[in-house]
């Protein structure tokens, strides 16, 4: 018996991919000759999916790379990690299936959009009230005016979201693939390295999930990936 996979981009024979059967099962798929092109229905042995579910999951029970190896990526990520948090993290999650709180969704074909969308109004709209309002001073602000009030309210607003986002992320990617703790176990752990440096988090998430050495990171992709790289590695 098979089942029907649809390709989730133009993909060249013998890549592999994460698909899920209906139940939510996440199983291997591995490109058959000729390749595939996106959105292309072909059929994959039930066997095939079978031994898929029992194998123990290739990634723990360690991360590859140590949250202060962020350095050792190429310039890009790195880049993208420190510099625009969220559209990089929108990229990562897109690529596991995360919605923009970091749970698997049916549907993450958006997540990047939404999440560069949420970061890029943040930004906007501090940058905006900060240079028009925020010298002003008012007798009920004390020495701080509309824009800087409303600078620091949209920033530390933003920077939970990601915290909470990441941690929501990290934890079930640690579980998905069955990796322990950097500190502690649980999501205590993963709070953690999402409160006190979300960026090599991130960056630690992007390499876990992404070969670089085989796969070239793409800026303007909406995974983060070329065109035709398998989306986890």
């Amino acid at each position: 018996m098979t089942i029907q996979v649809t390709a989730p981009s133009d993909l060249q024979a013998g890549y592999t991919f994460e698909a899920s059967t209906a139940d939510g099962k996440p199983f291997t798929v591995t490109v058959p000759e000729g390749g595939v092109k996106s959105g292309q229905v072909f059929e994959v042995d039930t066997a095939v999916v079978a031994a898929s579910n029992t194998e123990t999951p290739p990634h723990g029970p360690r991360w590859k790379h140590t949250l202060c190896s962020c350095c050792e990526t190429c310039c890009c990520p790195f880049f993208m990690g420190w510099c625009c948090l969220g559209i990089f993290a929108g990229q990562v999650f897109q690529r596991m299936r995360y919605n923009i709180v970091g749970c698997e969704t049916s549907n993450a074909s958006n997540t990047c959009v939404i999440m560069t969308v949420i970061s890029l109004t943040a930004w906007l709209v501090t940058v905006i009230l900060s240079y028009l309002f925020g010298d002003a001073y008012t007798a009920t602000y004390g020495t701080y005016g509309f824009g800087t009030i409303t600078y620091y309210f949209i920033s530390y607003a933003f920077l939970i979201y990601i915290v909470v986002a990441l941690t929501f992320a990290r934890n079930n990617m640690r579980k998905k693939y069955n990796i322990q703790g950097s500190c502690c176990e649980g999501c205590l752990d993963d709070c953690c390295c999402a409160y006190w440096c979300s960026c090599c988090t991130l960056i630690q998430m992007h390499r876990e999930t992404h070969d670089e050495n085989q796969y070239r990171y793409d800026i303007g992709s909406k995974t983060g990936l070329q065109r035709g790289a398998p989306e986890v590695v």
